[in-house]
């Protein structure tokens, strides 16, 4: 197993430039009205917005750490958690690990099959 050595302050920075930067998106698109902020959306589409940049982060993740056994379910948890403290909504607490997982098993699942792939290797 690969022990992933991230504090959950820096995972939580991490992931708050993310949602940032998906806001920002999402906003130049016209989804969202441009004064909004993080603290200002509906727990609905903010909880949206932290799956999308949870998976986006973990896509920049090193091939290894994503597929294989890490404590990226466990890193990923407890920084979605920490989000309640930080944006004070409680709703945050009850993430789980099963919804963590849920999240980046497709990337695996996915990256595992581009390995195994002649086109992969090909190129």
């Amino acid at each position: 197993m690969i022990e992933i050595k991230i504090t959950i302050d820096t995972a939580v920075n991490l992931l708050l430039e993310r949602m940032k930067y998906e806001l920002l998106i999402r906003q130049w698109q016209g989804s969202f009205n441009k004064e909004l902020r993080l603290e200002n959306l509906s727990y609905h589409d903010l909880f949206k917005i932290t799956e999308v940049s949870v998976f986006d982060t973990v896509l920049l993740l090193p091939v290894d750490l994503i597929v294989l056994e890490s404590n990226l379910v466990q890193i990923i948890t407890q920084t979605v958690r920490s989000l309640s403290k930080i944006l004070s909504r409680e709703e945050f607490q009850i993430y789980s690990a099963f919804q963590a997982r849920k999240l980046i098993t497709p990337v695996c699942i996915y990256i595992k099959n581009m390995v195994k792939s002649e086109n992969f290797k090909n190129n």
